[in-house]
């Protein structure tokens, strides 16, 4: 693993055997758990820095820091707060635009595009 950690290698490597031991569903979970738990950490940051945002800014926030600038910037709907990511209008509005622009991408299950060779679990 590269860059700073505080984790020693030994324990990243007990860590690593451990998620290669979970069922995929459990790995998900734990996935969409962290992922919650982030935008939750996030949204209290935006929150203490801006009292008044509203969930749009909220949200605005969330996709600057994690995707930054790109061609799907000018596609970005902000008006879509507390849907779930079932929600299908949503998902084909996303796959619309990557569509447009060439980007290839992965729909439920496990995205392909990472070479599982090259990735810590799949070794």
């Amino acid at each position: 693993m590269k860059g700073l950690s505080d984790t020693s290698p030994d324990a990243m490597r007990v860590l690593i055997d451990c998620y290669r031991r979970m069922t995929p569903a459990r790995r998900w979970k734990l996935m969409g758990d962290e992922y919650k738990f982030a935008r939750s950490l996030h949204t209290c940051g935006v929150r203490s820095r801006n009292p008044q945002a509203t969930d749009g800014d909220v949200l605005r926030e969330w996709v600057r820091f994690k995707l930054g600038q790109g061609p799907w910037s000018p596609h970005l709907r902000f008006d879509m707060q507390g849907q779930p990511i079932e929600n299908q209008e949503t998902i084909r509005f996303v796959i619309g635009v990557l569509e447009t622009e060439g980007i290839g991408y992965a729909v439920g299950g496990v995205a392909r595009v990472v070479d599982p060779r090259r990735h810590a679990l799949h070794r």
